[in-house]
């Protein structure tokens, strides 16, 4: 309150109910203005037609004035005329003693009833309360779903949805960690936020429109056993993703980019490589010698070479030489081989074998000649009937690779190849 003079200086006090006079003041030497009031408030004996004198006097004392004898002992009344004082700290009006009623939360300008004070919070912290009393300047709201700091709004609270399921939204009041966005594509749950993300498939998924963009090793899976990628979708929106290189000794058998280069070729991939480089297995005598070599054959294409000689031992009566080159294992029958004997060339890989025989341990009439050495005779002139004992020692080249004619899925399970000498004998 301010207090001032009023006219003919009349003590007022200024409120916010306008000038309202508290207290008349009786001014030496000048006139009194009653108001209206009877004169005997002010020791005169004329009567008016104003309020009773009482009134005044009662106002007066509960100012507390010091004008004509007028004393403090009217117990503190305030403007509105309550004990204490109207207390409203947020200014909503409602508060300790206030003609509008009590509040329940005199720091909350938005509420001031029970139900407004436990309803009236920003429990998400996105700065918009829920359902309060009023929202005056400071309050923002109604929000709309307050377990959800990245909506307030009405509209948000109905488009805020990650329709595709991979974590980025669309269609907020703001995006944060209460919901990451926004999606660019909410219908493709391969991309979301910015161009962080895109795949080899003939598509655009990084919201920017561009189409595999990036080099095919940013776009295809990382994967460290492959050193070489391609993107060559078949179509739009199938993976393109193509393996062409891998590490030192694996191979992609399936061409799947998942799986990567799942086999590991068997044995290693600079040896065997040709008929002039093959893998030397050595002598083998006919005296029931054998060797045993297991590989993969991968990838498609590949040819692994060995090589041994089969040694004719000297014979008197009956030659036991008997060649064999067969699979002990052969998964899902995906490998054969080709031999060459005494050359390379020899080596006809159109002539696909799963079990090789040459021998000399026998006697049969092959197209009315006599074949074997089983018996046979070192005599310059042999019997009737009885072949010559011949030295039939010679090298042997064998090729092995995966064929085509089987079907079935590739494999990494390698084979087993057997080479032997007079282990076994003609039927």
């Amino acid at each position: 309150m301010v207090a001032g003079w009023g006219h003919r200086g009349a003590l007022v006090r200024r409120g916010s109910l306008g000038v309202l006079a508290l207290a008349l003041l009786a001014c030496s030497g000048g006139e009194v203005d009653s108001g209206g009031l009877a004169d005997s408030a002010f020791g005169g004996s004329s009567p008016t037609s104003g309020p009773a004198t009482t009134g005044v006097t009662g106002m007066t004392t509960g100012v507390g004035g010091s004008g004509d004898g007028g004393s403090s002992t009217g117990g503190g009344l305030d403007e509105t005329g309550g004990g204490g004082g109207c207390v409203d700290a947020d200014g909503d009006g409602f508060g300790n003693n206030c003609p509008a009623g009590p509040d329940c939360n005199d720091e909350n300008a938005g509420a001031w009833t029970e139900a407004g004070c436990e309803t009236c919070v920003d429990a998400d912290g996105d700065g918009w309360f829920g359902s309060c009393d009023a929202y005056p300047d400071g309050v923002d709201g109604p929000d709309c779903d307050d377990s959800n700091g990245c909506v307030w709004t009405e509209l948000g609270c109905q488009t805020c949805v990650d329709g595709d399921d991979d974590g980025i939204w669309l269609g907020c009041d703001q995006y944060g960690d209460c919901a990451p966005g926004p999606d660019c594509d909410d219908d493709n749950n391969s991309v979301g936020e910015g161009d962080a993300v895109e795949l080899c498939n003939g598509v655009a998924e990084n919201c920017a429109g561009e189409i595999d963009p990036f080099p095919a090793d940013q776009m295809c899976p990382v994967d460290p056993d492959v050193t070489g990628w391609a993107c060559d979708p078949p179509s739009p929106g199938e993976d393109g993703c193509v393996i062409t290189s891998c590490a030192v000794d694996l191979v992609d058998l399936d061409t799947d980019p998942v799986t990567g280069c799942e086999c590991e070729a068997i044995p290693a991939g600079d040896e065997g490589v040709d008929c002039a480089n093959p893998i030397d297995v050595g002598d083998l005598s006919d005296a029931a010698s054998s060797v045993t070599v297991s590989g993969n054959a991968v990838p498609v294409g590949r040819v692994i070479w060995y090589r041994f000689r089969g040694v004719d031992s000297a014979d008197t009566s009956c030659d036991n030489y008997h060649v064999r080159v067969n699979f002990l294992s052969n998964p899902g029958d995906q490998y054969a081989f080709s031999v060459g004997r005494g050359s390379c060339a020899a080596a006809n890989q159109a002539v696909e074998c799963n079990d090789y025989n040459w021998a000399t341990d026998m006697r049969m009439t092959i197209d009315g000649q006599l074949t074997g050495q089983c018996p046979c005779s070192n005599a310059a002139q042999p019997p009737s009937n009885v072949s010559a004992c011949e030295n039939d020692t010679a090298e042997y080249f064998v090729a092995v690779y995966r064929t085509d004619m089987t079907g079935g899925d590739p494999t990494c399970a390698p084979f087993q190849l057997a080479f032997s000498n007079g282990v076994y004998d003609t039927p």
